[in-house]
Formats: structure tokens, C-alpha cells, sequence
């Protein structure tokens, strides 16, 4: 960048020529972030299950992704104030350091308090990388990057989950008590990957509009897709019910064993780490508002194949669907955001956008939770699917208001 002072990285630091390439210091912070991706779906499947066994409660077990989802929220405003100020290398340090203490506990043993106080500081862990990583990219990539590193980053995040998917399956079935050990050494790889980069471009300091001023441009950019934020907060609580009746559902209605369950948490990753390779191949055809509204629309029945088969081959196939149909629809969304939101207040865009939403989730969460009582899973994910048709159909305008924003951040 211009006006960077010059080190012994800036020949990799500085943003790539406009061709498309991703600079490479930006994939090892990626990588970094998948392993700690590794680590936490990792940690999600094998305490679920353990819970759900010891415990025989969905109710317990829904509490971990509320408390993930919790610890998101409030996190929010101060990482994205973070993510503009700071340096966003050493933010993805902290947050390894932070998973290394949560997975260090269970050296303590086993019970739902230790699951659920570790799940605090894993939280933080994955928000702060995430947060971090979405900084480093406005940073580090070009805009005619952005397309490909945000394929990138999906893949990657999709892949990362299918192998800790599939580790926490081999550990439940091989490992049992040991497996602590291997989310520490996880742990201790992303910390070595997590180094920061001296002289790091792109640190803001406060404007001439003051701080105050600042958040008054992003509320007002928030303002102008209130639609999209609107529809987004819906469909994310409605989906927050697979995190919660997932391991209740194989192990509970369907008397399915680990493995099932295993597969059924692996299909969702596997389908959306082929969604995101392919996405980059078809970027044209999927920036498109109408193409977007109407793969939305097909995720409403395979929710509803979830409540009403009783075979647990045909829930894995419907979440593998889900999972390929998400990020061809989510890569063009996240690059088109990444675009038109100013590098001066990136951070706290995104984390607004977060709060906004991702305001239902802990609330779904616990609401779904609370259904469990009354309800069986299948009767409530039936219900879902139903209910996601006509927000479905909502999705043709919302994705218009998102793409009438120019880059430039104009509209």
C-alpha cells in the first residue's frame, strides 16, 4: 500500500495487483482459522453426543451453540472496533491463545459446567477469528481478489468442519477420553500459524468524523439494507434448530448410532465445501438477484424432509443438499458486502451486520430448546420448513436491495 512503511513482508503484505490472485500471507492466517474450525466442530460433536448420553437432556445440549451464539453477540461492537483500530494478525494470535485455555480445562475432567465454560472461551475463540480474518482480507486482498477469497474462506471453513466432523466421529468411536489432548495439540498448531505481521497495512486511526460520526455512516448504511438484515435475522434462527435437536434427533427418535450421527453432521460441511468450489467457477451466474431468491426457495423442503422421514440416510442426503446450496448463495452475498463497505469501518459494518443478524439465534435457541419439552423434533422441524417458505419468497426483494448498493458504496 502506498504509504506503508516498508519490512521485510511488504513484498507480501501489500494488496495484489488487480488480477484476481489472493495475497498468500492471507492463507495462512485462513489456514490458522480452519484449523481452530477443525478443533471447535471437533469439540461441538464429540461433548454433544457425550451430553446427550450422560445426560439424556436435548435441552443441555442445546445450550452449547446458545452460549457460541451469546458469546458472538456481545462480542460483536468491540471486535469490530478492534478490527479497525488494531492490528488483525495479533487479534488471530489472541484468539488461539484463547482456545488453548478453553481446551486445557477438560485436563480438570468432565461434567456440563467445564463443557459449558469451555464453550465461553472456544466462542471467543472462533468470533475473534473470524472477525480477524474478515479484517485481513480487506486489507490484504484486492477488490478483484475479494470474489475469490471469500470462495476461499468458504471452502475452507466448510472443509475445516467436515474433518473435525469426522475426527470427532473417530473420537468418539477410538479416542474417548484422550481426545482433549488432540483439540490441545490443535490448539498449539493454530498459535504457530497465528504469528503477526510487522508493519501490518491498514490500521485506521480515529477520522476527522470522530468516533461517534463513524458509527452514524454505519447505521445509516445499515439503514439502507434493513431488508437484508431483516430477512437474514429470521432465516438464521430458523436454522439454528438443526444445532440444537441434531444429536436429540439421531439419538433419541431415530436410535441412530454415532456414525449416523457422524454422517448427518459431515453431510452439511461436505455439501457446502463443494457449493464453495464450485461457486467461484459460476461467480457470474450466481451474482444475480433472482438466482439467488429462488435457491433460497429450495432449502424450505429439505427442512421439511428432516421432520418427516424416519430414515436417517435420507436426512443426511437433505443436509448434504443444504449444505451445497448455502454458500452459492452466501459467496456472492459476502463479496458483495465486502466490497461496498469502507475499509475506514469495515470492522464495526460487520459487526452490526452480526448483531442485526444474529440477534435471534441465542433467543431461537433456547426457544427451540424449550420446544423439545412439548413437541418432538420431527413435529418442530416440520413446522420450520413450512414457515420458510414465505420468507423464501421474501428473499427475491431483499436480495435486490443488496445489490442496488454500489461498489462504491452509492447506491
Amino acid at each position: 500500500m502506498a504509504g506503508e512503511s516498508p519490512s521485510s513482508e511488504s513484498e507480501f503484505v501489500s494488496p495484489d495487483a488487480a488480477n484476481g490472485s489472493v495475497n498468500p500471507v492471507f492463507y495462512r492466517f485462513m489456514f490458522s482459522r480452519a484449523i481452530g474450525s477443525v478443533c471447535f466442530s471437533l469439540f461441538l460433536l464429540f461433548f454433544a453426543w457425550k451430553m446427550i448420553v450422560v445426560y439424556k437432556s436435548v435441552f443441555l445440549v442445546g445450550m452449547m451453540p446458545t452460549i457460541y451464539l451469546g458469546v458472538d453477540i456481545l462480542l460483536s461492537v468491540p471486535l469490530g472496533h478492534l478490527v479497525d483500530r488494531v492490528s488483525n494478525s495479533l487479534l488471530n494470535l489472541v484468539a488461539s491463545l484463547f482456545m488453548l485455555a478453553g481446551f486445557l480445562i477438560f485436563l480438570l475432567g468432565f461434567s456440563f459446567y467445564l463443557v459449558y465454560a469451555v464453550t465461553i472461551l472456544v466462542s471467543i475463540s472462533v468470533t475473534m477469528k473470524g472477525g480477524s480474518l474478515m479484517g485481513l482480507m480487506k486489507r490484504l486482498v484486492s477488490p478483484d481478489g475479494i470474489n475469490r477469497a471469500t470462495s476461499h474462506v468458504s471452502a475452507s471453513l466448510s472443509l475445516s468442519q467436515l474433518i473435525g466432523v469426522a475426527a470427532g466421529g473417530f473420537s468418539l468411536v477410538f479416542l474417548g477420553e484422550y481426545t482433549p489432548y488432540v483439540l490441545i495439540a490443535g490448539s498449539i498448531a493454530s498459535i504457530a500459524l497465528s504469528i503477526p505481521i510487522k508493519n501490518e497495512p491498514g490500521r485506521n486511526a480515529v477520522g476527522e468524523k470522530g468516533t461517534s460520526g463513524e458509527y452514524r455512516e454505519v447505521l445509516a448504511f445499515m439503514k439502507r439494507i434493513w431488508t437484508v438484515l431483516v430477512f437474514a435475522l429470521v432465516i438464521n434462527g430458523f436454522f439454528i434448530s438443526l444445532d440444537v435437536y441434531a444429536s436429540g434427533l439421531f439419538n433419541i427418535y431415530l436410535k441412530s448410532n454415532p456414525i449416523s450421527y457422524t454422517l448427518f453432521v459431515a453431510s452439511l460441511p461436505a455439501g457446502m465445501l463443494i457449493g464453495s468450489m464450485l461457486s467461484s467457477r459460476i461467480y457470474p451466474f450466481l451474482n444475480n438477484a433472482r438466482v439467488t431468491a429462488s435457491l433460497l426457495f429450495l432449502l424450505a423442503p429439505l427442512v421439511i424432509v428432516l421432520g418427516l422421514s424416519q430414515y436417517a440416510a435420507a436426512d443426511v442426503i437433505a443436509a448434504g443438499f443444504m449444505g451445497f446450496i448455502l454458500p452459492l448463495i452466501n459467496v456472492p452475498i459476502n463479496a458483495r458486502l465486502t466490497k461496498v463497505i469502507p475499509r475506514e469501518w469495515f470492522g464495526r459494518s460487520m459487526a452490526m451486520m452480526r448483531i442485526f443478524t444474529g440477534g435471534s439465534t441465542p433467543v431461537m435457541a433456547v426457544f427451540f430448546s424449550f420446544l423439545s419439552i412439548f413437541f418432538t423434533v420431527p413435529e418442530i422441524l416440520l413446522y420450520v420448513g413450512i414457515l420458510m417458505f414465505p420468507f423464501s419468497l421474501f428473499g427475491l426483494k431483499v436480495v435486490r436491495t443488496l445489490y442496488s448498493v454500489s461498489v462504491t458504496g452509492g447506491s
